[in-house]
């Protein structure tokens, strides 16, 4: 049960936070692009799919520059080789950092090594 004190000053702050909303889709691109490079590997893969300004930008080879992966809470029921195989394609040749942890294959390191010229990895 949410306490009637601050019942009433969510009702008197909610017109406000309304008036000043922002439209998201609106928001520059350069902007975005900041905000969504914060998400991780896994979640930025995903958000590909929520609209096509999002698409472009999550597929911007300079997004994919640096991918961390480890197998964590939610991750588990996730094929992290899949992930890791999708990062590289859409870094285009730009990955300069990728860190796996916990899992990979040597299949794995051979496809990272074979797309992008990669001589040593941190695991």
């Amino acid at each position: 049960m949410i306490p009637s004190k601050l019942l009433k000053s969510t009702l008197i702050l909610f017109p406000l936070w309304a008036e000043r909303s922002r439209n998201w889709p609106e928001l520059p691109e350069e902007l975005t692009a900041l905000i969504l490079v914060r998400l991780g590997t896994v979640d930025m893969i995903s958000a590909r799919k929520v609209c096509k300004t999002w698409h472009r930008i999550c597929s911007d080879p300079a997004m994919w520059r640096v991918v961390a992966l480890a197998p964590c809470g939610y991750a588990y029921h996730i094929n992290l080789t899949s992930v890791a195989r999708k990062a590289v394609d859409l870094s285009c040749g730009q990955l300069i950092d990728i860190s796996i942890s916990n899992f990979g294959s040597d299949y794995l390191l051979q496809y990272i090594s074979d797309r992008h010229g990669i001589d040593s990895f941190d695991l």
